[in-house]
């Protein structure tokens, strides 16, 4: 199974380098990482609590990085065992960055033992790309912020506000939505309400790629067909 992907970070690529090679931010922002310990020689063990169906359960496996000359490309193997299943995959990641902005390019070769193999590939897939877009949404907000002076015209000629006095600074762009946010918004759930969207974030979450998908035919049934 073959899984590929981009998302833009508003950092520099080495900041963006910097956090991924390091430890203790990955501990905070890998989805389910309950453990993750170096055993020297590239290797690190790692115990996982998967969330999302059809991979849910606990798995404890090995991370292996694969030694690369070029320090914005990431190379590693993933091999894990759980009640539910074994899981092998090999990643690449990487990282092309312009001016104060990242992109990131992911490709993953991803295999699963029974009985996780006889599921449906979208449905993996999906909660593969769900605990992927957790990742980076984490991973957002452990990058330091981007500072950004506005420019303005005044009389047919540009000028930038860089005195102390006139210094605009403009947050960097909101992490982008969570597939979970992005269903409840779709759906209008919540009704606009801001506290009750994030209960249904928080409820999309906990039932899983499985249980949204049922919500969407239960859903579907209820929408007044066209005669």
């Amino acid at each position: 199974m073959d899984i590929e992907g981009t998302y833009t970070l508003q950092a520099t690529s080495e900041e963006v380098r910097n956090r991924l090679g390091d430890p203790q931010t990955l501990q905070r922002t890998l989805p389910g990482v309950e453990q993750l310990e170096f055993l020297g020689e590239k290797r690190y063990s790692v115990a996982l609590e998967i969330g999302h169906g059809p991979l849910i359960g606990s798995y404890q496996g090995q991370v292996t990085v694969i030694e690369q000359g070029n320090p914005y490309h990431f190379h590693f193997t993933f091999e894990g065992e759980g009640r539910q299943s074994k899981i092998r995959s090999e990643w690449i990641i990487v990282l092309d960055g312009y001016e104060q902005h990242t992109v990131v390019a992911y490709e993953a070769s991803v295999s699963l033992s029974k009985p996780a193999r006889s599921m449906p590939a979208p449905l993996v897939k999906g909660a593969i790309k769900l605990l992927i877009e957790e990742f980076f949404t984490s991973l957002a907000h452990q990058l330091p912020s981007i500072p950004t002076h506005v420019v303005v015209a005044e009389e047919d000629e540009l000028f930038e506000l860089d005195q102390p006095h006139a210094t605009i600074v403009v947050p960097p762009p909101a992490a982008q939505p969570t597939f979970a946010q992005t269903i409840v918004r779709r759906l209008h759930l919540g009704a606009g309400d801001a506290q009750a969207q994030e209960q249904w974030v928080r409820r999309v979450r906990r039932f899983g790629i499985t249980s949204i998908l049922l919500l969407l035919v239960w859903i579907g049934t209820r929408l007044p067909r066209k005669h």
